[in-house]
């Protein structure tokens, strides 16, 4: 397996997560996470000459990009509904309670179908697939028994900014549907 093109840490913060690059450390998305709907709000961080400074990403009233993208979990249905950018109604799916498998038609993709599938029996691993073409565009590490960190995202290939923004955010509620006692804690609580 060769090296991914970007890997991403997924750290924990008080009712956030920050999303920096693995080995320049660089804030690279900013992540609210409530109870309140949307339950998950996704942003990139913007460039800048603080990008470096921990206090500046966790500032709410810091620049950012334009762009936010939402994640919606619905207490009756085992179906998300996410947003990104102005693509919004993307119907994120779940065929089971007892499946480990997201699927949802990408808007950068010309409305590929790609899905969030186990990488593993027990690991907690997954990877995002498109299943037509057979290949992997991301695989998310899980970080087990830290209470810090989530894990890793690594983004395969170069990728689309807008096309990044998508599997963050649909492997972040993935996470919360499937995986993760203590991103599920934050949305709950």
């Amino acid at each position: 397996m060769s090296r991914p093109f970007q890997t991403i840490n997924i750290i924990y913060s008080t009712k956030s997560l920050n999303l920096v690059d693995f080995y320049t450390l660089e804030p690279l998305y900013k992540v609210k996470v409530d109870r309140h709907v949307p339950q998950i709000e996704s942003r990139r961080v913007q460039a800048g000459p603080d990008s470096y400074n921990d206090e500046a990403l966790l500032d709410d009233h810091r620049p950012w990009k334009d762009n936010v993208c939402t994640a919606t979990f619905k207490l009756t249905s085992l179906n998300v509904c996410l947003s990104i950018h102005e693509h919004t109604d993307i119907e994120f799916k779940r065929d089971h309670i007892l499946s480990s498998q997201y699927t949802f038609s990408s808007p950068f993709l010309n409305s590929t179908t790609l899905m969030w599938k186990a990488d593993g029996v027990f690991s907690g691993n997954f990877l995002l697939t498109d299943d037509t073409k057979g290949t992997v565009l991301a695989r998310f590490r899980n970080r087990l028994f830290s209470n810090t960190e989530v894990g890793t995202l690594e983004i395969v290939d170069e990728i689309a900014p807008d096309l990044k923004d998508e599997v963050v955010i649909s492997g972040l509620a993935m996470l919360v549907m499937l995986q993760s006692l203590n991103l599920s804690v934050m949305i709950m609580v």
